[in-house]
Parts: C-alpha cells; sequence; structure tokens
C-alpha cells in the first residue's frame, strides 16, 4: 500500500508539473471540473481494472495516473483560496482549512467503511469515481456561462 502511496505522490507530483506549465491559460474552475471528471473515471478504471487483473504494475500506473489528475485540483483549488483571502487571515484561512480537509477525510473514511462492509470495495469506489465524474459533469454544464467560471 505504501508502494501505491509513492506512486501517487509522484503522480502528483508531475500533475503539479503540467499544471504549473499549462494551468495558467484556463480557468481554474473549469480545471476543477475537469480534473473531478477524469480523477473519477481513472478511479473507477483503476477499481475495475484491479478486480480484474490484480497486478502491481498496473495498480502503480493507475495511482500515478490518478496523481496527474488529482494535482490540478488540489492546486486550483488553494490558488482560489489564496487569492479570496484577506493577507492578515492567511493563516487562519488556512489551518481552518486543513481542520476541514480532515474532517471531511475522517467522515468519508467512516462512511466508507460502514459501505464497505456491506458491499465490497470496488463496489464503493466504483460508486465514488462515478459520483465525482457526474458531479463534475453536472457543474461544467451547469455553469458553464457564469462570468466568474470564465476567469
Amino acid at each position: 500500500m505504501g508502494l501505491l502511496i509513492m506512486f501517487l505522490g509522484v503522480g502528483l507530483f508531475l500533475g503539479s508539473l503540467i499544471y504549473g506549465r499549462f494551468g495558467e491559460r484556463i480557468s481554474h474552475y473549469k480545471i476543477i471540473f475537469a480534473s473531478l471528471i477524469t480523477s473519477g473515471v481513472i478511479l473507477v478504471i483503476f477499481s475495475i481494472s484491479l478486480q480484474n487483473y490484480p497486478y502491481f504494475f498496473l495498480a502503480a500506473v493507475l495511482s500515478l495516473l490518478l496523481g496527474v489528475f488529482v494535482a490540478p485540483m488540489m492546486i486550483a483549488s488553494n490558488t482560489i483560496v489564496h487569492d479570496a483571502s484577506d493577507n492578515a487571515m492567511m493563516g487562519k484561512t488556512f489551518s481552518s482549512l486543513e481542520i476541514l480537509m480532515h474532517l471531511g477525510f475522517f467522515i468519508f473514511m467512516f462512511v466508507s467503511s460502514s459501505l464497505a462492509e456491506k458491499f465490497s470495495s470496488a463496489t464503493v469506489l466504483v460508486a465514488v469515481g462515478v459520483l465525482f465524474a457526474i458531479v463534475g459533469i453536472y457543474s461544467l454544464i451547469w455553469h458553464r456561462n457564469i462570468a466568474w467560471l470564465t476567469k
């Protein structure tokens, strides 16, 4: 598991480099929605592929890809918060954001572990991936003409 996390970290690093090079040209909001879609699809592919073909190499490649597609969402969301925050409140803003992120992670892990007792872990991961993709598609389509979305 730790080795797969390493590949995810390398993917996050590569995704950050790629987004840093090309991301300035695209709206942060569109990047977040597109990243939700692609990371949801990669998560579904990851779950289904490893359920049928449980090979480490496949898991490593898909973990790396997941990191590449999640990185732009993380960077863009932090950039939006950074731009919207007052300089005097920056420390409080980001520490509160970290608290909320860890609380969300804790709640999600509790819910997913409860669901994993009733369903297979692959089913839970596929459902989460589909949910991410649907939220990304809905947001991208629904908000496409809103002024704040077009950079």
